[in-house]
């Protein structure tokens, strides 16, 4: 699963049946969906997919437990506060 090779700090690589085209149109979605700061539900999956991550990037790079999730929490604050701004440029996709 995406989330779970995420939470290992493992790149993850097309391996699931899905086309890399179907991965960053779940990506892409995802982030337009949570421009929306009332979309509980585009939120709830964004942590969800993301907060493992960066738990462990920061362990990773030797934070403690409770400093990453520190981090996790800043860096999730700082997207949401940003989101606003932010503008999906569809001209640059990857394409497989």
């Amino acid at each position: 699963m995406l989330s779970q090779a995420f939470a290992r700090g493992e790149e993850y690589h097309v391996t699931l049946g899905l086309g890399l085209n179907r991965v960053v149109h779940l990506v892409s979605s995802l982030l337009l969906r949570i421009k929306d700061p009332r979309d509980a539900s585009a939120w709830n999956r964004f942590v969800q997919l993301y907060a493992p991550f960066i738990h462990n990037y920061g362990r990773r790079k030797g934070l403690q437990d409770a400093d990453a999730a520190d981090l996790v929490q800043d860096v999730l604050q700082a997207v949401a506060r940003s989101m606003d701004q932010f503008d999906y440029d569809t001209t640059n996709l990857l394409c497989g």
